[in-house]
Order: structure tokens, then C-alpha cells, then sequence
């Protein structure tokens, strides 16, 4: 499998089918009645964007385009945070769910947790190889 290929399916693919499944996921109307479980939000909602915040550093540091991959916290964190802000607002036009500035907060939490995750885990491991 050629660099760029394998680039795309391990660091991209991931990245598009989780942006897909939060879309999808913000799309059903009343979650709580199709899963027979409520999840309380300041549970979900840190959680789901803490892995989007992961898998945006992740696949950012591999861009082609310098404008991403070297300022890649801060563009990591700006895209998630406008992601995150789209997610609500599409909620809003969904039967039976709502767009909360709570939720958004939420978000940001896991945005930030995730990226800080990464970001101390790959300062490690360069200093590790560097060492």
C-alpha cells in the first residue's frame, strides 16, 4: 500500500466515519425512546468530542497542508469546537432533540481533554525517541 493510501485509511478514514457518526447520531429523534436508556448529557457529550478531539490531532498532524499540521493543536481545536457548535445547531431542527449552549460547553470539555491526552502522549513519546 502506497504512503498516501495508507495515510488516508490508518489517520483519515477514521476521522470522516466518526464526523458521519456523530451526524447521524445528532439525526435520530428521541434517542431515548429508540435505545430504551437515558444518558444524562454532561456524560455523552464529553466523551463522544473527546474522541473527536483525538482523532482530529491525529489526523491533522498528517496533513499535506502546512496551515494544519503545524499550528495542529490550535486548528484541531478550532475545528472541533465549530464541529461541535454545527452539531447543536443541526439538533435544533431534529423532532425531539434540542440545541443547548450546555451541550456545547460539554463538548469543549472532551475537545480539550482529548487533544491535551494526545498532545502529553506524543510529547512523551518524541521526547522518548529523542532521548
Amino acid at each position: 500500500m502506497s504512503g498516501g493510501l495508507r495515510v488516508f485509511f490508518f489517520y483519515w478514514l477514521p476521522w470522516y466515519l466518526y464526523l458521519t457518526a456523530i451526524f447521524a447520531a445528532s439525526a435520530i429523534p428521541r434517542p431515548e425512546e429508540i435505545l430504551h436508556i437515558t444518558i444524562k448529557d454532561f456524560l455523552i457529550h464529553p466523551f463522544e468530542f473527546l474522541a473527536l478531539g483525538l482523532l482530529t490531532l491525529r489526523a491533522f498532524r498528517q496533513s499535506a497542508f502546512s496551515f494544519l499540521n503545524t499550528r495542529v493543536v490550535f486548528m484541531s481545536v478550532l475545528f472541533c469546537l465549530v464541529y461541535a457548535a454545527s452539531d447543536e445547531f443541526h439538533q435544533f431542527f431534529v423532532p425531539g432533540r434540542t440545541a443547548a449552549f450546555a451541550d456545547w460547553i460539554y463538548d469543549s470539555l472532551g475537545i480539550l481533554t482529548g487533544v491535551l491526552i494526545y498532545y502529553k502522549a506524543y510529547a512523551k513519546q518524541t521526547a522518548a525517541v529523542s532521548a
